[in-house]
């Protein structure tokens, strides 16, 4: 830009030379308007590659997913504070409600007692991290409550999210099962 700014100052003042002065603007434009096409390459071969890595991510999330989404056991992932942010078939069949009703609950409203310990200890362990086996009682929608173990696993990302495994206990082992809780 300085220079075809100088080229237009000097062209202002049309002299003898004033053909070599339009030769060199020329000769300017030309080599900026090659490091504009080269740039413009980067950028598509760029955008290619982006695009690649985007596709192999989606694929490899969708695999994840259908992963998740297939286990047997119930998994949920929830912030901190109980709110579910992602569930399973097997969760939702668990409390028997649409997985997309899910999303956004908290989860303790499934919990039958000791709602507010649990919410505590699952918010400390989110904070702290690490994991903790927890047995207690849930509620489903509109059915009888029982017993499920639940190992309770805190990410190590930023969001500070909880992964909860959940696992349904027969009513005859729950009689012997000891509540456990974090401390």
């Amino acid at each position: 830009m300085q220079r075809l700014a100088s080229l237009q100052r000097r062209a202002e003042h049309l002299t003898p030379d004033s053909p070599r002065i339009i030769q060199q603007t020329l000769e300017q434009l030309e080599f900026a308007i090659q490091q504009l096409r080269a740039a413009q390459e980067e950028l598509e071969t760029r955008r290619g590659e982006l695009a690649a890595v985007r596709q192999a991510l989606e694929v490899e999330r969708k695999k994840y997913w259908e992963f998740f989404d297939a286990a047997p056991d119930a998994y949920l992932v929830t912030t901190g504070d109980g709110e579910i942010l992602e569930a399973n078939r097997a969760a939702a069949e668990l409390l028997n409600i649409s997985q997309r009703f899910l999303i956004g609950k908290n989860f303790t409203v499934f919990v039958c007692t000791e709602r507010t310990r649990l919410q505590a200890q699952a918010k400390r362990l989110a904070e702290a991290g690490g994991s903790s086996d927890w047995v207690f009682s849930l509620r489903p929608r509109e059915r009888a409550p029982f017993d499920v173990a639940c190992r309770v696993l805190s990410s190590e990302s930023a969001e500070r999210t909880l992964r909860w495994m959940l696992r349904r206990i027969p009513a005859e082992e729950s009689r012997s099962q000891e509540r456990a809780y974090v401390e």
